[in-house]
């Protein structure tokens, strides 16, 4: 059966949600993402159906695997399952560089 064809497993999904969610975190554009991302929510259907055509075979031709994005995104609720993980790890990072700034802090010789 073509790639195409095949439709994504809750785990292919899952799996692409949280790797697309990292490089949104890796390149620092958590907020403009997530901008993007609700004011495209109600489009999502329609924008992949389009880039179904246009973008996907494109992408494909330079490995990756624009077919599965398009099919992730023709589901509304993988686009909030992207906006929910993005803000799950802005909200860990930002825990993170908190209790590093209190250890620093801690550690500081007072005068």
């Amino acid at each position: 059966m073509l790639d195409v064809l095949k439709e994504l497993t809750p785990e292919e999904e899952m799996q692409l949600i949280k790797k697309l969610a990292i490089n949104i975190m890796k390149l620092g554009i958590e907020l403009p993402a997530i901008m993007f991302l609700e004011v495209n929510k109600p489009l999502s259907s329609l924008t992949s159906q389009t880039a179904l055509l246009v973008a996907a075979p494109v992408l494909e031709l330079f490995g990756i695997r624009g077919y599965k994005y398009v099919k992730l995104f023709s589901k509304m609720e993988n686009v909030e399952k992207l906006i929910q993980e993005v803000e799950r790890l802005t909200q860990e990072q930002e825990q993170r560089e908190h209790a590093a700034n209190a250890t620093r802090s801690k550690n500081k010789p007072s005068n």
